[in-house]
C-alpha cells in the first residue's frame, strides 16, 4: 500500500512540475504564429509567476531533494528513480522550454482540450515521458501505452489522456469521446499561438463571443432534435424561445466579438481586467456617463463602501419602456399586468428624474456579538447582531419628482422638518430624506453635510476618478470596526480548519479593492494590500505555500 501510495505521488509530481517549472526570462520568437480566436484560450506565463511569487524562496532546493529522496525510495528501477530525482530538484531536467508560457485552448469541434508548451531538449521529454509511463505501468499494465517514432512520441492514458511531444512542442490532450491520438495529431498541424494579445499579463483567458454564440445555436437545435418527435411541447417551447433570443443576440455580436480576462501581480496589488471587443452597444451607451464624485463630499475617506454610477435618467428608462415592448421581452416571456405596468410607469418617471451620479456609501456598521446554544447540535455558537448602520444613498435629479410622491406615500412616517426635508426615529436610527437643488439625499444616521475628511481625500480616489462606475470596499476599515471583525472571524470558522488561519492572515495584508470602468464594456478589478514594495504574488505565496508544504510533507510521511 506504501509502495503504490508512493508511485501515485511521484507521477503527480512530475506531471505537476511540467506544469509550473517555466522559471527563465521569456524571449519571443520572430516566426509567423496562427491569431488566436478558438472558442476558449487559457494562457499563463510560469516564469513571471515563479518569479513575482518568488517560489524558489519558499520552496528550496534542499526541500525538493527531501521530498525526491522520499519519493523515489521504493522505485526498483535506478534509472527511472535518478531521473525522477533530477527532474524533482531541477525543473530543466524537465525538457521543457523554460523561457515560454503555456497555453491551452478548445478545438474547433469542441471536443478536445489541448495544454501546448514549447521544447527546450527533446531528449530530456522523452525521458520523463518515459518516466510517467513507468510509474503508470506500476499500477495498470493496460493504462498506458507509450510509443516512439524519429519524430517524438506519445503517452496514452485510458484512451481519454495523451501526453504527446514532436521537434518544437509538447501537447497534452484531454477528449472525452472520441480518438485522442488523431486530435493530437491535428494539434501539430498548426502554427503556435501569438500570445502578443495577452502582453505582460501573468495570466489570462480568451473567450471567442461569436463562436461560443454559434455554439449555443448549435447545441439548442440538437436539443431541438431530440424532443422533436416526443411529446414534449412544453419543452419545445423553451427550446424554440432560446433559439429565438440567441438569434437576436446575433444582432449585437459581430464575427470579431471575443472577451479577455486578464491578471497580473505587481508590487503591492493585483489587477484583473476585462475587455469585451466586437459587442455593439452604441444604443446603450447614452444611458451611462462619465461621474463627476460630487457627492464624496458628503462621505468620509474612512467609509468602509461606497458605489458610484452616472446615469442618464430619460435614456434608461427609455430602453426599459422599449425592452418591454420589444422582441426580447417576447421570447423571454415577460407580460405584465396593467397593475405591473401601472408601478412600472411610475417608476420609469422616477428614473426619468436622475440626471448624474448614484451614490451609495456605507459609511460604518455597528452591533455585537452574542452566544447562543444551537439546540441542534448542542454547541454555543457566536451570531452577530447588528444594532444600526450609517448609511447613504445619494442621486442627481433634474426636478422633485422622486422626493415629493415619496414624502406623499410614505402616510405620515416621515415627519416634513421643512421645504423638501424629512425626518424620523426607527428602533434608535435616524432617518433622513432631503432634497437641496438637484442633489436628492436618503440617509440612516447620516446627514447632507460635508465632511471634513472627505472620501475624495481617500488613498482610493486617485484610483477611480473620471470613470463611469466604480465600487470601492475599505478592507481596512471594514476590519477595524469591532463588530465586523468579529462577523469575519465567525466567517472564517465555516472555513475548514487547514485554512482558517490561511483566510484571516490574507484579509489582514489587503488594504482596500475596487472594481471600476473607464469605457463601456471594459472593467478592472484591483485588491490593494498593505504592503505596498512586496510583489502581491509573493505576499499571497508566504502565505499559501507554507500550507501547501504542510499538506505534501502529511501525504508523503
Amino acid at each position: 500500500m506504501k509502495k503504490r501510495l508512493i508511485l501515485i505521488i511521484a507521477t503527480v509530481a512530475i506531471v505537476a512540475g511540467i506544469a509550473i517549472a517555466i522559471f527563465a526570462t521569456r524571449e519571443p520568437k520572430t516566426e509567423e504564429r496562427a491569431k488566436v480566436e478558438d472558442i476558449l484560450f487559457l494562457y499563463c506565463n510560469p516564469s513571471q509567476l515563479a518569479s513575482k511569487g518568488a517560489f524558489d524562496k519558499y520552496i528550496t532546493h534542499e526541500q525538493r531533494r527531501m521530498w525526491a529522496t522520499m519519493l523515489t525510495a521504493n522505485i526498483e528501477d535506478d534509472a527511472i528513480a535518478e531521473n525522477i530525482k533530477s527532474t524533482i530538484t531541477d525543473f530543466n531536467n524537465l525538457g521543457v522550454d523554460l523561457s515560454k508560457p503555456i497555453y491551452a485552448y478548445v478545438d474547433e469541434e469542441y471536443q478536445t482540450l489541448f495544454a501546448v508548451a514549447e521544447i527546450a531538449d527533446k531528449n530530456l521529454i522523452e525521458k520523463s515521458l518515459n518516466n510517467i509511463a513507468y510509474i503508470i505501468e506500476q499500477q495498470d499494465n493496460n493504462c498506458s501505452c507509450f510509443e516512439q517514432n524519429r519524430d517524438g512520441g506519445r503517452l496514452t492514458i485510458k484512451d481519454h489522456l495523451a501526453l504527446s511531444y514532436n521537434d518544437e512542442r509538447v501537447v497534452l490532450a484531454f477528449r472525452e469521446d472520441g480518438d485522442v491520438n488523431t486530435a493530437v495529431e491535428v494539434a501539430y498541424t498548426r502554427p503556435l499561438a501569438d500570445l502578443s494579445i495577452f502582453g505582460n499579463s501573468d495570466m489570462a483567458m480568451y473567450i471567442n463571443a461569436y463562436k461560443l454564440l454559434n455554439f449555443g445555436k448549435q447545441y439548442v437545435d440538437q436539443e431541438i432534435a431530440l424532443y422533436s418527435d416526443e411529446d414534449a411541447s412544453h419543452i419545445l417551447s423553451e427550446l424554440n424561445n432560446e433559439k429565438l433570443l440567441l438569434e437576436e443576440w446575433s444582432n449585437y455580436v459581430t464575427p470579431d466579438a471575443h472577451l479577455i480576462s486578464d491578471i497580473t501581480f505587481d508590487a503591492g496589488h493585483t489587477t484583473l481586467s476585462h475587455k469585451v471587443n466586437g459587442i455593439n452597444v452604441s444604443e446603450f451607451e447614452a444611458m451611462f456617463g462619465q461621474s463627476n464624485d460630487n457627492h464624496l463630499g458628503y462621505i468620509s475617506k474612512d467609509a468602509i463602501a461606497v458605489m458610484n454610477l452616472n446615469i442618464n435618467g430619460k435614456s434608461l428608462s427609455k430602453q426599459i419602456n422599449t425592452f418591454l415592448d420589444s422582441r426580447f421581452a417576447e421570447i423571454m416571456d415577460i407580460e405584465l399586468s396593467n397593475q405591473s405596468r401601472m408601478i412600472l410607469a411610475v417608476v420609469c418617471d422616477a428614473i426619468e428624474s436622475i440626471s448624474g451620479d448614484v451614490t451609495l456609501a456605507l459609511q460604518s456598521i455597528n452591533g455585537k456579538v452574542v452566544e447562543r446554544i444551537n439546540y441542534f447540535t448542542g454547541r454555543i455558537e457566536k451570531q452577530p447582531q447588528m444594532s444600526s448602520a450609517d448609511f447613504a444613498v445619494m442621486m442627481d435629479v433634474a426636478d422633485n419628482y422622486i422626493i415629493t410622491n415619496v414624502a406623499q406615500y410614505t402616510m405620515g412616517l416621515l415627519p416634513k422638518v421643512d421645504n423638501n426635508h424629512y425626518r424620523t426615529q426607527l428602533m434608535g436610527n435616524t432617518i433622513t430624506l432631503k432634497q437641496d437643488d438637484n442633489l436628492l439625499f436618503a440617509g440612516v444616521n447620516m446627514l447632507p453635510e460635508q465632511n471634513p475628511h472627505p472620501a475624495t481625500e481617500a488613498e482610493w480616489y486617485n484610483d477611480v476618478k473620471n470613470s463611469r462606475y466604480y465600487l470601492v470596499v475599505n478592507i481596512d476599515n471594514l476590519l477595524s470596526s469591532r463588530f465586523l471583525r468579529s462577523m469575519n472571524e465567525i466567517a472564517a470558522n465555516n472555513i475548514d480548519i487547514n485554512y482558517r488561519d490561511a483566510y484571516l492572515s490574507l484579509t489582514e495584508k489587503m488594504s482596500y479593492m475596487y472594481t471600476v470602468g473607464h469605457e463601456p464594456m471594459q472593467n478592472t478589478t484591483v485588491v490593494v494590500f498593505d504592503d505596498k514594495q512586496t510583489n502581491s504574488l509573493e505576499q499571497l505565496s508566504a502565505v499559501i505555500i507554507p500550507m501547501v508544504i504542510k499538506d505534501i510533507n502529511t501525504a508523503i510521511f
